[in-house]
This record gives C-alpha cells, structure tokens and sequence, in this order.
C-alpha cells in the first residue's frame, strides 16, 4: 500500500490507478500525474470499475471487453429456484490467524448468489478473526477455503475441527485462483459465480465443464490462451509451473 513516488515518476506513466486504500492519489496528483481512483465492494460495483477503465482507457478494444464481460455477467443474474432448506456456507480466508468473511462482503455477495446462506452470521466485513469453538457453534453445512487460507491443524483447539459435521462429511473444498483468488474482488468473479453456483447446489462442481469455462475465459477476456494444464492446476488452486511463469516473463519483456 507504499508507492514510492520517484519510481512511478520514472515510468512515465499515462494514466495510474490506485485504490482508496492507498492513500497516495493526492500526493501523485501533485506531481502531476493522471491519477484515477477505482474502488468496488460488490458485482455492480465490479461492473462499474471496468466500465469506468474502458471510458478512461478509451480504445475500441477497452470499450467492447467491457461490453463483452457485462453482457456476461448479467447472463448468470436470471433468477433461480430457491432451496426450502438454503445450505449454510462458511467462507475461511486464512487459519494463521483463524479469520473468515462475514455479512456485507462481496464474499457474502456470491454464497447467496449461489443459493446458499452465509454462516457467519452476526459478523460483518472481511478476514474476520473468530474462534474454532465459533465455527463448531455455527454449524455450516459447506466450508470454502481460500485458495492461501493454508491448511488445517486436526489437533488443534482439541480437535474441534474435526468435530465439524462439513468436515466429517468431506464437505470441505478449495476455492480457484487464477490471475487472482476466484472468491475475492476481481474480474474472475465471474467464474466464482459459476463455480460456486455448481459446487452449492450440486454438493460438487463439474471438473470437465469447468475446465472448459477457465479456458474460454482467460482467453477471451485476459487475451492469453491457457492449455488443459493450466486450467486444471487454476481449478485446484494451484500456482502455475516455474517454467509457464519465465515463459510469461519472457514474452512480456519482448
């Protein structure tokens, strides 16, 4: 969240971004950069910001990516049957320190988009720091791991978390990350919608027909083509292989 302002100045940059977050849009803009602030907490605040990079950007190419993902988006906003019995879903963003993410995130967003019921009830915002006996209290019917939430200890709080019936059950599962994690505030969230959507209702996610989603989609909005490999490694939340990333190195240094 530090930018240096020498470095961004010896780039020479046309336009910068930066987030609320960082604090430094004022101190660029004295130096007499072109600086935007973009910023979204839910999907049309998602929808906003490109459409908002697109105007900036100004390009053909910028301003029909744009209209392609929107259209894209609002496809999966048709509503769907509601479950009498919604399962309750609890979203863990990282074990060291135990935090999950509660009400009012675009975390919340997706799990109800998806059919499902956020149960970290009573707690709001993200990366929420709770308790083993917590999580054993609320019960949830389904755990998402953040694809770097780490790795459960059996032993710890007593064994607590292999008290949970989601856990006893095999109902644990790990979130996607590609270029970012799938679950948080990116542009991949439209293949979470659709991940989540069949991991929910289904109890699991057609691999085969996911593949060829991730595959469609970093081609056709990322621009960079993936093979069968790397879909699948996105999938399982894997980094890609040493020699795909200087591969990718190289070609942008050319």
């Amino acid at each position: 969240m530090t930018l240096n302002a020498e470095a961004v100045l010896a780039l020479h940059p046309d336009l910068v971004f930066v987030t609320k977050q960082s604090n430094s849009a004022e101190m660029l803009g004295r130096l007499g950069l072109n600086v935007e602030t973009v910023e979204f907490s839910d999907f049309k605040g998602l929808i906003g910001t490109i459409d908002q990079t697109a105007a900036l950007l100004g390009t053909d190419l910028a301003k029909t990516q744009a209209e392609h993902y929107g259209k894209a988006f609002s496809a999966l906003d048709e509503r769907q049957p509601v479950a009498a019995h919604p399962p309750r879903i609890l979203h863990i963003a990282s074990f060291a320190p135990l935090t999950v993410d509660g009400e009012g995130t675009i975390i919340d967003e997706w799990i109800r988009d998806a059919g499902g019921l956020n149960a970290a009830t009573g707690l709001h915002g993200n990366k929420r720091p709770v308790s083993l006996e917590q999580i054993l209290s609320w019960a949830p019917d389904l755990i998402i791991l953040g694809a770097d939430a780490g790795e459960p200890d059996p032993a710890q709080g007593s064994g607590l978390w292999s008290r949970l019936a989601a856990v006893q059950h095999g109902r644990v599962f790990r979130n996607p990350a590609g270029v970012f994690n799938w679950d948080r505030y990116s542009p991949e969230l439209l293949l979470q919608r659709i991940w989540a959507r069949d991991l929910v209702r289904t109890g699991s996610v057609d691999r085969p027909q996911m593949i060829k989603k991730i595959r469609d989609f970093y081609r056709d909005f990322y621009r960079h083509p993936i093979d069968q490999d790397d879909a699948v490694r996105i999938l399982n939340a894997k980094p890609p292989l040493p020699e795909k990333c200087s591969g990718v190195t190289d070609e942008v240094g050319k």
